[in-house]
């Protein structure tokens, strides 16, 4: 073999070489570092009793999501967290819910993702209190608000960039359930069930804790406004209410009038009042008090969570 041969042979050989490193190169960065556009699915926690699982698709909503490096966690290092996606808004384009702008699963980065819902909620988020309700004033708002609970230090995904938004809702469902002791002869129609002393208006943070700072003035809140016959069973009464989480000490009034079997009215605009409730109503849960209504008293019977 010539010197030009070896020579040629020797520079055909590095090539194949190099051909065969760089398709080894190519195919690892193929199977391991795919890039996956982040994309949600949202979901209703089953906390309550009146909408459970389904998130509706035609209700958008705001999304935040922070990266930090494989070493660091969001509760040590929040700080430090970089702005991937900056409050922006989420839709339903008929396959995945995902921004109007395209952000890729940032690599050897965790996430950490907060919404809240529906888009157009008065909200902010603030890294140490998360996700924050400011000046929400109950009775003069439609707005049922739910924020994301815990999506913490979600690692790079190996199928999919798709993450699981499951939203809880801010405020408490609360209901009351009667029924009576009177003779089935007569017939006992409940006018009105209301509680004094509530509030109405406050302040939510989803960080460290969900909770809720309540402000302004006291009210009374109306359960039901209509007549309603009870009977031995217990009944619901009116209707359950979104109520702001809080501590209540309250006694429950109920009005009703009395009829005789006849159907003549015996006693009408009949005021009773419980003894104090004593309870918590707390971010996300749904109450269900029982009372019975005696002669010239109602007593609370149980309570269902």
């Amino acid at each position: 073999m010539t010197d030009n041969m070896k020579r040629t042979f020797g520079i055909i050989s590095c090539i194949v070489a190099l051909c065969t490193f760089s398709g080894c190169i190519n195919n690892t960065c193929e199977s391991d570092s795919v890039a996956y556009e982040v994309c949600f699915s949202p979901a209703v926690m089953p906390t309550s009793r009146y909408e459970v699982g389904v998130y509706p698709p035609d209700r958008l909503f705001v999304v935040w999501a922070f990266a930090l490096p494989n070493n660091m966690t969001w509760g040590a290092d929040a700080s430090s967290a970089q702005s991937l996606i900056d409050g922006e808004v989420v839709a339903y384009d008929g396959a995945w819910w995902r921004t109007s702008t395209t952000y890729m699963w940032p690599e050897q980065s965790r996430l950490s993702i907060f919404a809240w819902s529906p888009f157009d909620l008065a909200a902010s988020f603030d890294k140490t209190k998360g996700i924050c309700f400011n000046g929400f004033d109950l009775l003069n708002s439609d707005v049922k608000p739910m924020f994301s609970a815990s999506i913490i230090n979600k690692s790079y995904p190996k199928y999919a960039g798709i993450v699981a938004v499951p939203f809880q809702h801010a405020l408490a469902q609360v209901e009351f359930r009667l029924n009576t002791t009177y003779d089935l002869k007569a017939e006992v129609r409940v006018k009105s069930v209301n509680i004094g002393g509530i509030f109405t208006g406050g302040n939510f943070h989803s960080l460290p804790a969900p909770e809720w700072e309540t402000m302004g003035e006291t009210t009374n809140v109306e359960f039901c406004d209509g007549e309603c016959v009870l009977g031995h069973s217990s009944i619901v009464v009116g209707e359950g209410r979104w109520m702001l989480p809080q501590r209540v000490h309250q006694s429950v009034e109920v009005v009703y009038d009395l009829y005789n079997e006849n159907g003549s009215l015996v006693l009408a605009n009949q005021v009773v009042t419980s003894k104090p409730m004593c309870a918590k109503w707390e971010v996300g849960r749904s109450y269900s008090y029982c009372l019975t209504l005696k002669h010239g008293e109602v007593v609370f019977n149980t309570e269902k969570l």
